[in-house]
């Protein structure tokens, strides 16, 4: 989503706002890359229930 909205606000001429939201979408992919790294570690470690 914030890609698109930074996209949106670029092409209206807001630099500011794209930029504050590259970033933001920046710091949620490594958000989601460090939860998805932990919930896999998470996994290894845990039996499963049968």
């Amino acid at each position: 989503m914030y890609p698109a909205y930074a996209r949106q606000a670029s092409s209206d001429g807001d630099t500011e706002a794209a930029k504050l939201l590259n970033d933001t979408a920046n710091d949620e992919l490594k958000h989601a890359k460090a939860f998805s790294s932990e919930l896999s570690a998470l996994g290894k470690r845990c039996p499963t229930s049968s």
